[in-house]
């Protein structure tokens, strides 16, 4: 498992999301957690929905190869929830660092 511990790193797994060159291995649910911390403490919520998506999207169809009309793994309803999860986890964490904001012990 990756240890995402310093902004090097966090913007690291950012541009690969965003350039579609992650890894289908590399991208689990941590990943998609890091990366909506990492939008929602730089946008509003509905941009980071909106980055989400696009970035989701375009990740599945041009860097895992996923032909969208025939197969649809992108849910809108698990992507909101989740950014509006992470928003206010990030809300609770009175601006803390991203590298900072790991639970206890981890």
């Amino acid at each position: 498992m990756n240890i995402y511990d310093s902004e090097e790193k966090i913007l690291a797994l950012v541009r690969s999301f965003e350039d579609a060159t992650i890894a289908r291995t590399e991208w689990k649910h941590p990943e998609h957690l890091v990366v909506a911390l990492y939008y929602v403490s730089h946008f509003d919520v509905d941009t980071a929905i909106a980055k989400m998506r696009a970035g989701i999207l375009d990740l599945l169809e041009n860097g895992f190869k996923v032909d969208l009309a025939k197969e649809m793994p992108y849910h809108e309803t698990i992507t909101v929830f989740w950014i509006q999860t992470v928003a206010a986890f990030h809300a609770s964490s009175n601006g803390k660092p991203l590298s900072c904001t790991r639970r206890p012990g981890a």
